[in-house]
């Protein structure tokens, strides 16, 4: 009898500790990569929608048996879909590339509302940040005859209700701030053979990558060689390989 009792006790223990495993997302839960078609195999931080909580951003159709099928994401919740042309994760490189049809539309036809556009950066979250990659800074300003405009810019003057001026990264930065006051400001995606000149629908692209940056405690827990993982209550914690 006495084994009898043991034997069930040692069973009730191991599913308490794997529900609590599960519970709280230990990798066991999260492939090490996934296969994404086209796309190829990646890692975190990137996940597919299958397993959101397994990193910053879930790509969607990977599971598609057509292996040259569409792949999107939603960049925040609720947003648009975008289809994402490449994803690189080697070494100090973890990029994401997708591309926008809505600003591919606008800057095909030289429309002035490109230059505004609104690029949507996916929010940051306990593993990390994403930043614009390979951008421009260009500043939206009412017309004002005599603004006194830096060598350095390039100043757009043939949209109808707004010029617009595009500061390169080695721009004075006391000037910079002048415009910030007076303009607003988006920042856009360029060319990766960018060349400045003074058509912006020539080194713009509807092609935008972000770069991601690992928190510091994503980073320290992957030096030790642990998995960042969220828990129940969406708190980062690191699981050990």
């Amino acid at each position: 009898m006495y084994d009898v009792y043991a034997i069930l006790l040692f069973c009730h223990l191991t599913v308490l500790l794997l529900a609590a495993g599960n519970a709280n997302g230990h990798s066991s839960d999260c492939p090490d990569s996934f296969d994404c078609g086209s796309l190829g195999t990646f890692s975190f931080p990137f996940t597919t929608i299958e397993y959101p909580n397994c990193g910053a951003l879930a790509i969607q159709g990977c599971k598609n048996p057509n292996k040259t099928a569409l792949k999107q994401v939603q960049l925040t919740n609720g947003g648009k879909l975008l289809q994402v042309t490449n994803i690189v994760r080697w070494r100090w490189k973890t990029e994401v590339t997708i591309k926008d049809n809505a600003f591919r539309n606008l800057l095909e036809s030289s429309n002035c509302n490109a230059l505004s556009y609104n690029i949507t950066v996916p929010p940051s979250s306990s593993f990390g940040s994403f930043y614009l990659k390979n951008n421009i800074t260009a500043f939206n300003c009412s017309h004002q005859k005599n603004r006194n405009i830096s060598k350095d810019f390039i100043n757009y003057t043939r949209c109808p209700s707004f010029d617009f001026y595009f500061a390169p990264s080695s721009s004075d930065q006391d000037y910079l701030r002048s415009l910030t006051s007076s303009c607003s400001m988006v920042q856009l995606p360029v060319r990766q053979d960018f060349q400045f000149f003074k058509d912006p629908f020539g080194f713009l692209t509807p092609q935008i990558t972000f770069q991601f940056q690992f928190s510091n405690d994503c980073s320290q827990c992957q030096g030790r060689g642990g998995y960042c993982r969220l828990d129940s209550h969406a708190k980062l914690y690191c699981a050990m390989r």
